[in-house]
């Protein structure tokens, strides 16, 4: 199934359906989830590098076609401050930097991961 919206003649405008919009949002979670809850945790817990986090990150990225979700900015209004910026720098693939960014917060917030 491809998620490429079409676009509408009259205004350039995207035209996406319920489904695929769903889709979207389903990716965009579950891309978050990974990153927080994952990959973050683990190299809080200092189980993980985060280079090796990195790695491992975008080839799960890769493979599950979690890319296309994270040009979605309309659902920014919907997440925090931390999973839009997360979703901007995704975007760009720029996952080391995704992960460093998670990982300072959660060290400022004083979160521990057991």
């Amino acid at each position: 199934m491809s998620l490429n919206p079409r676009i509408d003649n009259l205004g350039g405008h995207f035209i996406l359906s319920q489904k695929v919009k769903v889709i979207l949002r389903i990716k965009l979670n579950g891309a978050f989830t990974l990153i927080r809850r994952y990959y973050g945790a683990k190299c809080l817990r200092k189980e993980l590098s985060l280079s090796r986090a990195t790695t491992e990150l975008k080839r799960v990225m890769k493979k599950q076609k979690y890319h296309q979700s994270f040009v979605a900015g309309w659902y920014d209004g919907l997440f925090s401050k931390r999973y839009r910026l997360l979703r901007k720098l995704l975007k760009y693939r720029m996952y080391y930097l995704a992960l460093a960014v998670d990982v300072a917060i959660d060290k400022v917030k004083g979160l521990t991961w057991r």
